[in-house]
């Protein structure tokens, strides 16, 4: 399928360059209207009219046919290259697959790891409204319901803040902190279960790929293990990690938190200071570079992160060490980590949009016309954190 896809994207590259040379007058286009016909009289399909309309020639100036001749000489560059590329990395392109083919085999010997995604994201959906009643009930708080903590607020924290030019009422300080602070929870909840994803999946599959033919070891391994049933693969990993790695991920967890953070409070910052940055080309120019910093940051810790992760739940080393074993692998085989995120990315994309989309679809057809619009909404969102988890 991969030779297929490949094949085709060099088809289309192809085609798009010769449209282009022939827009810049560089060829008749002879030989592809000798094709299309080609083509047509052994199909017996008609060809659409589009495209013996993009084999004549639509421009008369010689600007356009000098944008056109250097677009198509670009492109050609760019297709000698993406060859050369793809017949450079065909070892990696053939590892890739036979990691693809590897997924599907896990997936077809643990079925439950398709349910580990929503069964954690119902458990994000439970923190988010145990943390949105908890920011609900800090907004509402009056000084008579929190007199103790107020008390404590004024005597130690209010001092230092005053000293610092914050000059507010002690206690709508005291109510925006714990706001900050119960923001701060929730991010580091979500990176939690992002991290518990990624760690219970990744010792599912190590113990299966390692254990799967050890009779003695082979517990939760697939279908085919001893006193297997569905979800023991999951409940078996979940343990492990609670008892070996949770410290392991709620380091990694607290980093991604932490980097996150900075964004908001950045973005925040950025708010209140709108119409400096009009005004003063200098200072928005510096916002932009903070920005693009802050998350290129975020970018990297999250890759570095899911990588410790997965060498975590592997090998059993912590946190810091995992990362700096993730650091040599990208040294190591940099070409086959790219290819493998840009699969992922892909694959990621693809679902993301596939498997929300024929949820709603489905729950049309499953009885919920009358209110589907409403169930729909809710299915989307839904099924779009559990397939990005």
């Amino acid at each position: 399928i991969l030779n297929v896809l490949m094949t085709c994207l060099f088809l289309v590259l192809i085609c798009a360059d010769y449209v282009l040379f022939l827009q810049a007058g560089l060829v008749t286009g002879r030989k592809g209207r000798m094709i299309l016909n080609f083509f047509e009289k052994a199909s017996q399909m008609d060809v659409p009219k589009e495209f013996n309309s993009l084999l004549e020639k639509q421009v008369n100036s010689q600007e356009w046919e000098s944008i056109y001749k250097w677009c198509a000489i670009g492109l050609a560059i760019g297709i000698v290259l993406l060859l050369c590329a793809a017949i450079a990395m065909r070892k990696n392109f053939r590892i890739l697959v036979a990691l693809l083919k590897e997924a599907s085999n896990t997936m077809r010997e643990m079925p439950s790891l398709l349910l580990t995604p929503f069964i954690l994201s119902c458990s994000m959906v439970g923190v988010s409204i145990v943390l949105l009643w908890v920011a609900l009930t800090i907004s509402t708080a009056r000084a008579a319901d929190v007199p103790n903590a107020l008390e404590a607020w004024r005597s130690h924290v209010y001092p230092a803040l005053d000293g610092l030019g914050l000059h507010q009422d002690p206690l709508q300080q005291m109510r925006q902190s714990a706001l900050v602070f119960n923001l701060f929870v929730f991010l580091f909840s979500y990176y939690m279960h992002v991290g518990m994803c990624i760690s219970i999946t990744a010792m599912c599959v190590s113990h299966w790929y390692f254990y799967r033919d050890d009779p003695d070891r082979n517990a939760g391994t697939g279908v085919h293990s001893d006193g297997w049933f569905f979800g023991r693969p999951v409940l078996l990993a979940l343990l492990r990690i609670c008892r070996h790695h949770v410290g392991s991920i709620v380091f990694g967890s607290c980093i991604m938190a932490v980097a996150t953070f900075l964004r908001i409070i950045f973005e925040y910052i950025a708010q209140k200071t709108k119409d400096v940055q009009e005004t003063n080309p200098l200072v928005r120019m510096i916002f932009c570079l903070c920005r693009c910093s802050l998350w290129c940051l975020e970018k990297v810790l999250q890759f570095i992160t899911e990588y410790a992760y997965v060498y975590v739940a592997v090998t059993g080393k912590p946190f810091c060490s995992a990362a700096r074993s993730s650091f040599v692998f990208f040294a190591k085989y940099p070409v086959q980590t790219a290819l493998d995120k840009m699969a992922s990315t892909a694959l990621g994309c693809l679902l993301c949009i596939t498997v929300p989309t024929g949820l709603a679809v489905a729950a049309y057809f499953c009885g919920l016309k009358d209110a589907w619009p409403v169930c729909a909404v809710v299915i989307l969102g839904l099924a779009y954190v559990t397939t990005r988890l």
